[in-house]
């Protein structure tokens, strides 16, 4: 049976963090591995639901305080939201970058997928932000800023790992501006008068 981590209160602040400024799932957020962080700090990580990498992988900003909250916990695990194991998850790792079916391999997907889950549901309660599909408030909110900020459905739509870039189209109409926003890109325009 899975060693179940505590809910400390650095992990948490980590794990609300890191879901709030990628847009990640949280079974991706599960299984964040130390190594997806880069030095330009990215966080250029593997998506399990489709197990393929992130188009375009979030710039953590330092004022953000998300690369400081995932430095905060134990240096030696291989996935920060995990406990350490002898082998680091070495057939887990190695089946998600080839293409294999990641949710068979890791031992008690389901379990540790739930137990991040408890973790992130214990902020939004805090919060008192209850209702179904709570996790995936963090994922909405983080789709929303992007498109509110004025960044573009395409753009959007790489960075969540959304296939269909209908999908994202379905948040942009919840924000009435964005369309006025883009229908005013026409002011580019600026064709010569032919005599």
């Amino acid at each position: 049976m899975l060693d179940v981590l505590d809910h400390s209160p650095a992990e948490t602040r980590a794990a609300g963090l890191l879901l709030l400024y990628t847009g990640m799932r949280s079974c991706d957020g599960a299984f964040a591995e130390r190594g997806y962080l880069t030095a330009r700090s990215t966080f250029d990580y593997w998506m399990i639901k489709t197990s393929r990498k992130v188009d375009i992988p979030p710039t953590l900003h330092p004022e953000s305080g998300v690369i400081e909250a995932l430095r905060a916990l134990p240096e030696t695990r291989v996935y920060f939201f995990q406990p350490d194991v002898a082998d680091d998850y070495q057939t887990a790792r190695h089946a998600l970058r080839h293409k294999k079916d990641f949710r068979a391999i890791m031992p008690e997907y389901e379990v540790r997928v739930k137990h991040f889950r408890r973790l992130i549901e214990g902020v939004l309660r805090r919060a008192k932000i209850s209702g179904a599909g709570c996790c995936h408030r963090f994922r909405d909110t983080f789709i929303l800023n992007m498109l509110i900020g004025g960044t573009d459905i395409f753009t959007v739509a790489q960075m969540v790992g959304h296939r269909n870039i209908a999908t994202t189209q379905g948040y942009a109409k919840m924000i009435p501006e964005y369309a006025e926003k883009m229908s005013g890109a026409t002011r580019c325009l600026q064709f010569r008068k032919v005599s």
